[in-house]
């Protein structure tokens, strides 16, 4: 009885070290951990086009900006709102962000330092989302390097409704940055690079069944690159029309689970998406900065509207 009952314990702590196959789990299971990827890879499409649709506080020479910083004293400061759309009709993020930033200048270098508040509200596979997001962004454009940077970092809180009368709390932190350089003035192209990730800090739910699924800390990322070409008009008040597209790779898209004490990890899909948009910018004396953009991506569709006010 004595070596029955070790080779018990044995197979015990193997089942319980290899974990459970996601495979064999029922449709409820895979039902939550799939709604729990896909927020996270909204989340990474969101701040994708984010971070790729700014206006920099002021594209003009580092002479003008220098001269501009002595007269004004370097007190300016900008105010704006974006609000876009991420996903389909079955899967998606309409998002409200509000900014209020500090523009700096650094010898002729343009930069602006930030904070952020938004709303998410969306859907997926008929549950509701619900949540709000806080964080810090960074933008700059050294003129004499035609080098653009902008990186933005937030807080965020969701709440998923699930259609089965349960509801989930997710906590995390995502965020990323774009690098490009702006070639020509009338006509311009502008070729980056941009890395994004989300970190859930934490996120636990009871199903319909009361079993509870606990979604462990880890971080899911992308990186890739982008190019957009377009045509500046006018002087004083221009007028910018552009094409966009870009390609970014998933990194370490793997989440991992645990249920009933047991690990479970999801098949890793490390896949390529693609995105390709239309944007019309409007900049009138570098005051009342406005974007409308709209475009396609990998498994939706996105568009989105801006404004920044600079004083």
């Amino acid at each position: 009885m004595k070596k029955i009952y070790l080779l018990c314990l044995v197979l015990s702590s193997i089942s319980i070290a290899e974990g459970i196959k996601y495979e064999t789990l029922d449709e409820e299971k895979k039902y939550v951990i799939d709604t729990s990827d896909k927020l996270r890879d909204l989340q990474i499409k969101s701040i994708n086009y984010e971070l790729s649709n700014f206006n920099v506080s002021s594209e003009k020479t580092s002479g003008e900006n220098f001269l501009e910083s002595i007269e004004d004293e370097n007190s300016k400061y900008e105010i704006g709102n974006n609000t876009y759309f991420i996903g389909n009709k079955d899967e998606y993020n309409i998002n409200t962000k509000f900014n209020f930033g500090k523009v700096f200048d650094f010898e002729g270098n343009n930069a602006t330092l930030g904070l952020n508040m938004g709303y998410v509200n969306g859907k997926i596979n008929n549950n509701k989302l619900n949540g709000v997001n806080v964080g810090i962004y960074a933008k700059s454009y050294m003129p004499d390097y035609k080098l653009k940077i902008n990186t933005e970092h937030k807080f965020n809180y969701t709440n998923v409704e699930y259609e089965k009368a349960f509801k989930q709390n997710y906590l995390g932190v995502y965020g990323g940055i774009d690098i490009r350089t702006s070639l020509g003035s009338t006509f311009f192209v502008e070729p980056g690079v941009r890395a994004s990730y989300t970190f859930n800090l934490d996120s636990n739910v009871l199903d319909q069944n009361e079993d509870k699924i606990e979604l462990k800390k880890g971080i899911n990322a992308s990186i890739g690159g982008l190019a957009r070409v377009g045509y500046i008009f006018g002087k004083e008040n221009k007028f910018k029309l552009s094409l966009g597209y870009s390609l970014d790779k998933r990194l370490n898209n793997l989440n991992k689970y645990n249920i009933f004490n047991k690990n479970v990890e999801k098949p890793a899909n490390n896949y390529i998406t693609h995105d390709v948009d239309m944007q019309f910018d409007v900049n009138l004396k570098e005051k009342h900065k406005l974007s409308l953009s709209v475009g396609k991506n990998t498994g939706g569709y996105k568009g989105g509207l801006s404004y920044n006010y600079i004083w």
